[in-house]
Formats: structure tokens, sequence, C-alpha cells
């Protein structure tokens, strides 16, 4: 858009990246919702460039630009903004459209949705401005367009440090100036270039202030100032003119997403005012704690990955747009780079470092176990993957397993989780903290909610998620123990604790899929538990029947009922305490075809079932056994060989070599165990 077009004629909207497929619908149509961001009182809808290139991965991106010569009331920007997106369904009847507004814009996306009903189906406010007549700016912001010449002139570096925080200003600021200085290759920049660094961090922000300010008064000259102000005014009157508020005739599901540090507006308390108003159920709340009100420019956040953390990525029209079956499937985009490298230099570091985990595979030929993968099948080849294992203390080496697997085999491994996992992220009437502020900070230290299982793939087990998976050819992750077996009591180390019901082993028929039955050990060596669910029923002083209610609430992971539940299943972690780290192993079972199994043959199902039970606990016991000749089981023999391996490297004049987990040799596979 031409820099002309923010000032004259009347308003519009353009798309500000090229329409093309993301990640998760590329090779078919389009499936992508449409997003329409409304823009604040700037009216340009470049405030949220930062975020233009990760929207447009997830949405067929239009921006609502309001040039500054418009004088357009704000019910009647309430009317364009209608107008457009009834077009919209008009042109593109089987895809979702979704509206969001920052500020001004969301006040406004407000009024619109309010008389869209279910033209719109989800609806995004950042920072809203529909408190704007409970603030002191009601009253003073009429008064900014009377200052004299260079008083107005000066009014958006007044501003600035309400809008944008300072601090976020200048660490992006140096951090440029730093990487300029240095060589560019993710190099520190050498001492002496710091005095520079310095110099040229605060000629940045002295350019990044002069830009805003230039910025800012040509996109708000003071006459535009003063209307807009009103159509805030007028916004919020519309509002509270409703009985009961207008909030409350919403039809839509809304995320508000806002900033602890907003100085401008009281975000936080509209926030909650917006959750107790909307129609219970439909409102999510995000608090971004260390923001401003100038949100989608600030660098640490990303709004996209807010969207998807949080369950609100829908993006064809069928089914509710929920977390289960083939709606999750659709949901799911794969996530990023920098998603992943902060999943792997984070807890995943660690644990690699810590256990140095030992994965081996069976080759279907002749039986032989090799290290890595090599002996799984992919699902690529045609035949849907299922991989059925023991559920080890706590879950801990989930994101180990899952990641070894992508890395190997180059395809998605879709878990599928306890309901629980996932309640508190999904019940969108639940408190603010149930939400994922999407900065990756989950995944850096390893968090165990539902955002995070969510944002790389698991999905609520059950019957039709099952289905859904196998049908679309995706490899999934299954553990029939669930919670009664991630949550063991003491002294089942190691122990299975499967349903009687083998409806994985029918599902699995009805698609020729491979299932792949798979051992785990190490974890349950590497915690001791202090309290196991018993205990804690136990406890006095009323507290044990507190957990027992807690624990009763939880949602159940099969359908039936109590009955079809695991006999002993209850959803209260064990408290544990670390014990001396033990190594890690992982053995994949040869492959179990189901290709000539009839679904419906309930005897047939129930053999199968048994004998991938069967591999489980004998994958378990041959680990158990091998592992005892492994002579750098413990991180003491480890230590010692890499300091061997170290030295070697520096007698050798050679540079030490980074080791990974898959160097350090383990037991023979050749020998029998």
């Amino acid at each position: 858009m031409s820099a002309a077009g923010l000032h004259d004629g009347g308003v519009r909207f353009w798309s500000p990246v090229e329409s093309a497929p993301s990640r998760a619908s590329a090779g078919v149509a389009d499936a992508r919702p449409l997003l329409v961001l409304v823009p604040g009182i700037d009216g340009t809808g470049f405030a949220a460039s930062r975020q233009f290139e990760t929207l447009g991965e997830l949405f067929s991106l239009q921006c609502m630009t309001i040039p500054a010569a418009d004088r357009s009331s704000a019910l009647e920007l309430a009317d364009a903004l209608e107008r457009h997106c009834r077009g919209l369904r008009a042109s593109f009847p089987g895809r979702r459209i979704y509206l969001a507004g920052e500020s001004m814009g969301g006040l406004l996306a407000l009024l619109a949705a309010s008389r869209l009903g279910d033209v719109v189906s989800h609806l995004i406010l950042v920072n809203p401005a529909s408190s704007y007549a409970r603030t002191p700016w009601a009253t003073a912001g009429p008064l900014l367009p009377l200052l004299p010449g260079g008083a107005y002139e000066a009014l958006p570096l007044v501003l600035s440090p309400i809008l944008l925080d300072p601090a976020v200003i200048a660490g992006s600021a140096f951090e440029a100036a730093s990487e300029a200085a240095g060589d560019g290759d993710g190099v520190d920049a050498p001492a002496s270039a710091l005095a520079f660094d310095a110099a040229a961090g605060a000629q940045r922000i002295g350019a990044t202030m002069s830009a805003f300010q230039a910025t800012l008064l040509d996109a708000l000259p003071r006459d535009t100032l003063a209307h807009r102000l009103k159509v805030l005014q007028a916004g919020a009157d519309a509002l509270a003119a409703h009985p009961g508020g207008l909030e409350s005739t919403l039809s839509q599901k809304v995320l508000v997403v806002v900033g602890g540090r907003d100085a401008l507006l009281p975000s936080v308390e509209e926030g909650q005012r917006l959750k107790a108003a909307l129609p219970k159920g439909n409102c999510k709340l995000v608090e971004l704690p260390e923001v401003a009100h100038a949100l989608l420019q600030d660098p640490s956040v990303n709004l996209s990955r807010i969207v998807l953390e949080n369950a609100f990525y829908a993006p064809s029209s069928s089914g509710t747009g929920g977390f289960f079956g083939s709606a999750a499937l659709a949901a799911f985009v794969p996530p990023s780079d920098e998603d992943l490298a902060s999943l792997r230099d984070g807890l995943l570091a660690v644990q690699r470092a810590v256990h140095a985990p030992v994965y081996l595979s069976t080759q279907s030929a002749d039986g032989r176990v090799v290290r890595g993968l090599s002996g799984l099948p992919a699902a690529a080849e045609g035949r849907p993957v299922l991989l059925v294992g023991n559920h080890q203390l706590m879950a801990a080496d989930l994101g180990l397993l899952i990641d070894e697997y992508v890395q190997q085999k180059e395809e998605w491994l879709r878990g599928l989780a306890h309901p629980a996992v996932f309640a508190a992220a999904d019940q969108l009437g639940g408190g603010g903290s149930d939400a994922s502020d999407g900065s990756g900070e989950e995944q850096r230290r390893g968090a165990g909610g539902g955002a995070f299982f969510r944002r790389f793939g698991a999905m609520p087990v059950s019957g039709k998620a099952l289905h859904a998976v196998l049908a679309s050819g995706q490899p999934a992750l299954l553990f029939p123990g669930g919670v009664r077996e991630a949550y063991k009591r003491k002294g089942e180390a190691y122990e299975l604790f499967w349903p009687e019901r083998a409806e994985f082993v029918r599902m699995a028929a009805k698609f020729d899929a491979l299932v792949v039955p798979f051992a785990a050990v190490g974890v349950e060596d590497s915690m001791e538990i202090v309290l196991d669910s018993e205990d804690q029923l136990s406890l006095p002083l009323g507290l044990g029947e507190r957990n027992a209610a807690r624990a009763e609430a939880m949602p159940m992971a099969r359908a039936g009922g109590k009955e079809a539940q695991t006999e002993g299943e209850t959803f209260l972690a064990p408290v544990v305490r670390p014990t001396e780290p033990d190594r890690w192993y992982f053995r994949f079972m040869a492959p179990i075809d189901t290709a000539g199994i009839d679904h419906r043959d309930a005897e047939a199902a129930k053999g199968v079932y048994e004998q991938v039970r069967s591999e489980v606990a004998e994958g378990i016991r041959y680990l158990r056994a091998a592992r005892e000749s492994d002579e750098l089981r413990s991180v003491g023999a480890r230590a010692a060989w890499s300091a061997q391996r170290a030295a070697a490297d520096v007698v050798a004049l050679r540079p030490p070599a980074p080791i990974d987990a898959a160097d350090v040799p383990t037991f023979d596979l050749e020998r029998r165990y």
C-alpha cells in the first residue's frame, strides 16, 4: 500500500503478505481461515507488521486501513467491517473468518462481531480499548489535539514509554548493534567492540524513536487524532448502551490477549471483565506480564504461537473447532524450527546429557537388535504405524522419545494423551493462569501442560482420535496403561496396568496398521516415590478428601464410565524425589501386521492385544537385564569416558568433538540377555 493510501479515501482492506498455503495445508486446497486485522488508533494496520509473516502461515491475512482523512464514526467503521466480513463469507463459504483487533481495533471488532453472529467464528482482542470510557483518557484525551505545534510534535516521544516498553526498545537496539559489531555468524563481538556496541545501541534507540515519532505524526495529524478519540468514546458508549453489555450477546469464541505493563489502558482488568461478561465458556484470557500497550510490536510476542497453544486454531468450517478427532488433526501445524530449537536446547539437552539415552529397534527380516530406529517402519511407506508401549513414571521420558522419532524418521508422531492433560488449557471459561502465553517458556523448561503437548502434536485419547490419526496415515503413539501406569504407586516399578479391552487392536486392524510394541526403562530408577496416590488420599486435616475430590473431577480417558477405566486409576501425580540418575533405554520390537485380522473378530483382536502386551513386557525384561553389562550406565562412568576421549583429542591436536548421546557406547547388542 502506498503512503498516499494511508491518508486519502475511505476504509479499505488489503493483504500484507503473499497468499500461500501454510505448512499445515501444503499439497491440498487452502483451508486456512481468513483473518481480518483491525488497526489501532493509528489506522494503518502496520502496528501488527511483526506478526504478518507467522500469521500468514496460519491464515489468509487481510488488514483494514482507515486513512487519516477518513471521518467515519465508530458505528460506520463497524458497518464497513461487517460488510467486508459478509462479503468474505459469500466469496469463501467453506472457510472460517477470524476478526482480530488491537486497542481501538479491538473495540471496533467487538461492535462488528455483535452483528455478525456465526459469519465470524473467532474473535481475537489485543489490549482492547473497550475500557476507554472508564479511563482518564476519556477526559484528558480530547485536550491532546489542542497542544501547540511543538508540543504536539513531541507527543509521540512523550507517549512512547507508555506504548512501548523502554527496556524492550533498548534491548533490541543493543542486540542489533552487538550483532552488527560481531562477525554475523553468531560469534560474540570482541571486547574491543563493546564501547562501539554501546554507542551504536544508543544511536539505534535514537533512530527508532525518531522513526516512531515520524510515523505516528504522519498517521495521526492533529485533526485525525481528535476524530479518533471521538470514535473511541462513541464505540465505548455503544458497548455500554446495550442492556447487560453488548459483550454478553457475542456467540463467537473469544481470545483476549493483554499486556501486564499496559500503562495506557487497564488491559488486565478489562480482560478479566470481558471474560466475566462474555457467555460462559466462550472466552480465554492470556496475560503477558512483561508486555506494554503496543503488544503486537513487542519482539517477545508471537501471536500465532499464542493462538496455537491455546487451542484457538480451526482451519476449516467442519465440526466445532474443538480439539478431538479430525478437528485436532486439521488444527495441528508442525512447530517451527525456532520452537524445536528452543525445546532441544532446554530440557531435552539436559536429559540427553544426564541420561545418555539408548534407542534400539528390531529388524523385521532377521530379528537383529540394532542401534537407532532404522528397524521401524515409516508411515510414509503407505501403512499406518501405531507405536504401543509402557509409560514410565511421570511420563518423564516422553519428550526424548518423540523428539528422537521426529529426528530419525522425519515425520510427526501424534501422541494420544489423557484428556485431563488438556482439560485446564481447553476450558475456555477457566482462569487466565491456565492459558499459554505463547512465549515458548513452557518448552524451554519442559512443562507438561496441555498447551505444551498440543503444540507438539498430542491429542486427547479417544476412539475418534485414534481413528482420525490412523485414517490420515500419520504415525500414532499410544500408552494403554495411561495415567495408572504413569502415576504408579510404591513398589510398582515397570509393572504394566493395561485395561482388558482390546479396542486399539481392532482400530488398527480396520486400517491394516503395523503395530510396533516398545519398551522403556531407566526413569523409574532415577526417581523415588515419596507420596503415591494412596498416601495422598490418606492425608489428615481434610487434605485427603480434597485430593479425592480433585481426582474425581478429572475427565475419563475411556468411554463407558468408571467401569471402563483401568482398576485403581487415580489422577493424582505421585510426589517424587530424584535419585542418582540412571541411563535411559528404549527398545522397539518387530512390527506386528494387522492386515490379516478382521476388526470385527473380538477373539482375534484379543490375541493380538495379548501379543503386544507380552512383547512390551519382554522388551522391559530385556533392557533391564542387558543394561547390567553396560559399562557406561552410570553418570560417573560416562564422565570418565568423556574425559578420556577429550584427552585423546588434545594429544592428537584435534579440536574437541562434541559428544552426542548416540556416540556413547552401550551393552553388546549381539549377546542374548
